[in-house]
Formats: structure tokens, C-alpha cells, sequence
């Protein structure tokens, strides 16, 4: 079951979210003026498809955790799965604050990074 997550989270969302910053929000902007398109719904478009991934993402962990307790039988689960589901959490969390980041840098510019 991990295996088989780690495969899916690895082709469907890993590479999106890993350098998404606001460079990638811009960008996609400019192609559209470019093209003579409304860059802001561009921009729009690609953010709710990123939400849209992350949600999907999110209910791919749930039903992850969901399918290790079960084959738990109500046992605690062993500690490699609870380090694996919270190892999960922090790439999904840290995917999100991505996403987040890059939003309000594009809106607002924001601090230099650390």
C-alpha cells in the first residue's frame, strides 16, 4: 500500500509542487498576455488546478492512513506506518504552504527569502 502511494505521489504531485514558487504563477501570466489571453484568469486557472491537486492529493493520504488502520485490526499501528503517514502529512503540508507562499508572492511580492 505505501509502496503504491509513494509511486502515485511521486508521478501525479511531487514534481508540481516541489520548485512551484511565484516565478511559476508569473509565468503563466505572461504566456497568456502573449497569447492575447486575460493573464489574471491564467493565473487563476493554474491555482485552482493546483488546489484541486492538493485536494486530491489529501484524500490519497486519507485513504492511505485509512487502508493501514485497517489492516491493523484495531492494533496501534506499528511505528515505520505512523512515521510514513506523518512523513506523508509534511509533504502535503509542505506542498500547501508552497502554493500558499507562491500566491501571496505574486499578489504582493513579500520578503526576500531566509
Amino acid at each position: 500500500m505505501l509502496a503504491e502511494h509513494r509511486r502515485l505521489v511521486a508521478e501525479r504531485w511531487a514534481e508540481v509542487f516541489e520548485d512551484l514558487d511565484e516565478d511559476v504563477l508569473g509565468e503563466a501570466g505572461q504566456e497568456a498576455r502573449q497569447d492575447g489571453r486575460d493573464p489574471g484568469r491564467a493565473v487563476d486557472v493554474l491555482v485552482r488546478g493546483l488546489v484541486r491537486q492538493l485536494e486530491e492529493w489529501k484524500k490519497a493520504a486519507t485513504a492511505l492512513e485509512e487502508a493501514l488502520g485497517a489492516a491493523a485490526l484495531g492494533r496501534p499501528l506499528p511505528g515505520w506506518a505512523t512515521d510514513a503517514l506523518a512523513a506523508e502529512q509534511g509533504r502535503l503540508w509542505g506542498a500547501r504552504q508552497a502554493l500558499l507562499e507562491a500566491i501571496a508572492r505574486h499578489h504582493h511580492g513579500g520578503p526576500a527569502p531566509w
